[in-house]
């Protein structure tokens, strides 16, 4: 377990650094590039739901939320108000976004931060145990099940129900 483990760090850390240089090089060419018109199409439907979501899912998903977040906040409602300021025919667009499932996942991963920091003379945090300290936190939220005997949690969203599971040793072997 612990070869498989560290050979998943270095690959996550070999991506990383590879990803990091491959943006590196793009904004230097996009620097340089004069643009007169731009078109931007952003797509997205939601969490993704995949057979294994292990944590480096659930971080993706929340990256992918906060987009989304962020493109109806900072593009679609600034355009609407602009649109309503020049009195211009327009239909409203409503968002299906909702902050319910954004806001839990932010809390989750707070609460993973906290159990597996380090602790003077504690033991090290199990996965079982990271799991029993965000059920007993989450439990009642409306957005968040779990199975019982597992560290298996479900966050329902618009798009429907995404599985997750958290495994520590993926998360701090990096």
């Amino acid at each position: 377990m612990k070869v498989t483990s560290r050979r998943d760090a270095f690959a996550r850390g070999l991506y990383g650094q590879i990803f990091n240089h491959v943006v590196e090089l793009l904004n230097g060419r996009l620097a340089r590039t004069v643009t007169t018109s731009m078109i931007t199409i952003f797509d997205h439907y939601g969490f993704e739901g995949l057979d294994d979501n292990n944590f480096e899912q659930l971080t993706v998903n929340y990256f992918a939320e906060k987009m989304h977040q962020f493109v109806n906040t900072q593009v679609i409602e600034v355009e609407q108000a602009l649109y309503r300021s020049e009195k211009l025919d327009w239909a409203k667009y409503t968002s299906a976004y909702e902050k319910g499932p954004l806001d839990l996942v932010e809390r989750i991963l707070t609460i993973i931060e906290e159990e597996s920091a380090p602790k003077e003379g504690a033991t090290k945090p199990t996965d079982e145990s990271v799991f029993e300290s965000i059920f007993s936190k989450l439990y009642r939220n409306p957005h968040f099940s779990s199975r019982p005997g597992t560290t298996n949690f479900q966050i329902e969203h618009t798009s429907g129900k995404v599985l997750s599971h958290i495994y520590l040793q993926t998360k701090h072997t990096n």
